[in-house]
């Protein structure tokens, strides 16, 4: 039976995609981070993702992303719509090939052509990506472009931008348009205006949404590296001198279009547009059987029919069909089957022991069935300034798992000291079928370092640094208990060698160290890999003597290579945990500061010449943001000071600016009675006020009543003669 032109099409729409049913579901990690970046947008989060210099760009496929955002909300499987997809990509592309050369006038090469772009190498790595959508609107495109269809050619492009969106889309579009523009001789104002319109509308949403690079690129020197090799494995160097001769024997169109196509291909990088590089150079290598098939034709004197010339190219392709399924076999045989299980079972184990909002980091499939937040990372051993961003940012904001597999750059990483602090394995998943196993689960040591706010600071260092923030934990503790201390450091220039930094829990009053470490900065990271403009978390670990006495006490650093000497960074603690006396007379009084006063004790009778001893005690309501002065004033009958002590509570060793929530502070206060008071009733008035301005705190007394003078008037004790 014989076939017709649009079986024939169908045929040929087939093969690629029962290809792709007998391969299975395995995708690049380009499709994976489609497949992150769609869930995403599901869920209402950024589309983009990566770390500095990593940066995953899906808006460069706007139409694919948009689909499976969609079917990503109906809860639809993604990997297995988007391989399908890839696979009627193909099919598609080989019809259009199909078509196009037949469009040329070349009908004796079309079987060829169509045979050889179903095994085309590239294929098997794209059956998951627009790739093939790429290739088959672009002979699409040049089949209607030869049959002079203005309309559907323009519908075509506006398809092609959809599918993949950079500047080499935008230099092959304005050629198809200025080709057919010399056509005929003009281009209607109607259809250049509504294809503005839509070119418009795609960039702006671009420029909108994101313009972060694409990490996938493969530049000239990979295409350069992966073509050397296909070259000499079997037949594939027949592509030279066949693809030649298939250029040569076209029209001057599809030369321009295939020659502008390899230069973009080659300037860019960009995986589809290399799919489409080798697609063409496929198809140029039919064209080239047929030419051959032609002349042989010719000198045999064979009928002037288009079957024995289509039978005769199909021949002399048959040696690069050959080649190619053999070598599709082997690949066929080394999919990673086993490692794609043990990353989904990785994924899978993340997702039922993690938060929703957990973010993991790695292997992108891993990521993909944890159903979480991404941070890819192929475990590629990059440039040593990606890797340096790449650790600057994870160092800042560390996700909370990492799923990695066996190689040189996963070992190199899990191996630096910064991972080994801050992570721990905790699940293992193996294979002796794959040497990418085992893939390994790593959790975040979630523990002191990663409390409390990070507070900034700017204390430039002279080695081309600064102190830009810090962290400690916990604010107050007990004697022996250690303090965890956070440096946020940004280099400003390139840093040569590292710098040594001392940190301290010191006494200004008594200049007793009660704690100190000191290391080198970087010390999780070598030097060379702090970059200028990245931040970095230093730690340090100070544990306190076990006789550090009740007080507040400056934690400080000091980097004697930067001339920086005792910074204070913070207070450290220790707080009273005493009670009050049942003795002591209950007073209530709260200050604008966050701090109330609870209670006194006073004395009750005195003599001249005798040092009187009031305790009060405070309570903090909230953290005091400065350190204020207590006054405590003895007021005769007539309400004027005849004596009294103004001091830092206790003594200069708990000041205000220490104090957290909760806090209690046993302040004493002593004072001299001066020699000739009258005997009699004296009262004592209490305040607090700021040192630099003698400006008084204002203050509340139970009831809401603002006393006079701002200070609160205890109860009177006498005067003995």
């Amino acid at each position: 039976m014989r076939l017709t032109s649009r079986s024939r099409l169908w045929l040929w729409a087939l093969l690629p995609v029962i290809l792709a049913l007998l391969w299975g579901p395995y995708l690049s990690d380009q499709d994976y981070f489609l497949i992150a970046a769609a869930r995403n947008l599901a869920a209402g989060r950024q589309a983009a993702f990566g770390l500095d210099g990593t940066a995953f760009s899906p808006w460069r496929f706007p139409l694919p992303l948009l689909l499976l955002t969609g079917m990503a909300r109906l809860s639809l499987p993604l990997e297995s719509a988007l391989w399908l997809l890839g696979a009627v990509g193909w099919g598609f592309a080989t019809c259009a090939a199909y078509y196009a050369v037949r469009a040329l006038g070349r009908a004796p090469a079309a079987p060829a052509v169509a045979a050889l772009l179903v095994l085309t190498p590239l294929e098997e790595t794209t059956f998951g990506s627009g790739a093939g959508w790429v290739v088959a609107l672009f002979w699409w495109a040049l089949a209607l472009f030869l049959e002079k269809r203005q309309r559907p050619q323009l519908l075509v492009l506006a398809l092609w931008f959809g599918c993949y969106f950079d500047w080499p889309t935008w230099v092959g579009i304005t050629a198809f348009l200025i080709a057919a523009w010399r056509q005929e001789k003009q281009l209607s104002w109607k259809a250049t205006f509504l294809w503005g319109l839509a070119c418009g509308g795609l960039l702006g949403g671009w420029m909108l949404f994101d313009l972060a690079p694409l990490p996938l690129t493969w530049g000239a020197s990979a295409i350069i590296k992966t073509g050397r090799r296909w070259l000499a494995e079997d037949f594939y160097w027949l592509l030279i001198p066949l693809g030649g001769l298939g250029i040569w024997s076209g029209r001057a169109p599809v030369m321009l279009a295939l020659l502008g196509w390899g230069g973009a291909a080659l300037a860019s990088g960009a995986p589809t547009l290399v799919a489409g590089l080798y697609a063409g150079g496929t198809v140029a290598a039919g064209l080239g059987c047929a030419w051959l098939a032609e002349h042989a034709a010719g000198a045999w004197r064979v009928p002037g029919k288009s079957y024995p010339i289509a039978g005769g190219a199909f021949l002399l392709a048959l040696p690069l069909l050959l080649a190619r399924g053999s070598a599709l076999y082997v690949a066929y045989q080394a999919r990673p089957v086993a490692l794609n299980a043990l990353e989904v079972s990785a994924g899978e184990w993340v997702r039922a022991h993690s938060a929703p909002g957990d973010v993991v980091w790695g292997e992108v499939r891993a990521g993909v069935a944890a159903q979480r937040p991404v941070i890819p990372w192929t475990g590629e051993l990059p440039h040593e300034e990606t890797l340096a961003r790449m650790l600057a940012a994870l160092n800042l904001d560390p996700p909370a798992f990492c799923v990695s597999a066996r190689s040189l750059a996963w070992d190199r990483m899990t191996g630096i000291g910064w991972f080994e602090e801050r992570y721990e394995p905790v699940q293992h998943f193996g294979s002796l079928a794959d040497a990418g196993a085992p893939v390994t689960v790593w959790r975040y040591r979630e523990g002191s370092y990663d409390r409390g706010e990070v507070m900034p600071v700017d204390l430039p260092l002279g080695a081309g640094a600064r102190v830009v923030g810090y962290r400690r934990w916990p604010p107050t503790l007990k004697a022996g208990e250690p303090v965890y201390l956070t440096l946020f450091l940004r280099a400003e220039t390139p840093i040569a060698e590292a710098s040594q930094a001392i940190v301290r829990v010191f006494s200004p009053l008594t200049g007793e160290n009660f704690a100190q470490v000191e290391h080198l900065i970087p010390q999780g990271l070598p030097v060379e890999w702090w970059l200028p403009g990245e931040t970095i978390a230093e730690r340090f670990i100070l544990t306190t003597t076990a006789t550090t006495p009740v007080g507040a006490y400056h934690l400080d650093l000091s980097m004697p290579d930067a001339d920086v000497v005792g910074f204070k960074l913070a207070y450290v603690a220790v707080p009273w945990k005493g009670t009050i006396p049942p003795e002591a007379m209950p007073v209530d009084a709260s200050f604008e500061n966050g701090v109330r006063l609870t209670a006194a004790q006073l004395p009750e009778t005195l003599e001249p010449g005798e040092e009187a001893r009031v305790i009060l005690y405070w309570e903090a309501d909230a953290a005091p943001m400065e350190d204020v002065t207590v006054f405590v004033h003895l007021l005769n009958q007539d309400g004027q000071q005849v004596s009294g002590h103004d001091g830092m509570p206790m003594k200069g060793r708990y000041p205000t600016g220490a104090w957290q929530p909760g806090d209690k502070i046993p302040d004493v206060h002593s004072f001299i009675m001066p020699e000739g008071l009258p005997a009699g009733s004296y009262r004592l008035a209490v305040g607090l006020y700021r040192p630099a301005t003698v400006e008084r705190l204002a203050v509340t007394t139970v009831g809401g009543e603002l006393p006079y003078d701002r200070a609160v008037v205890l109860d009177s004790f006498t005067l003995k003669e």
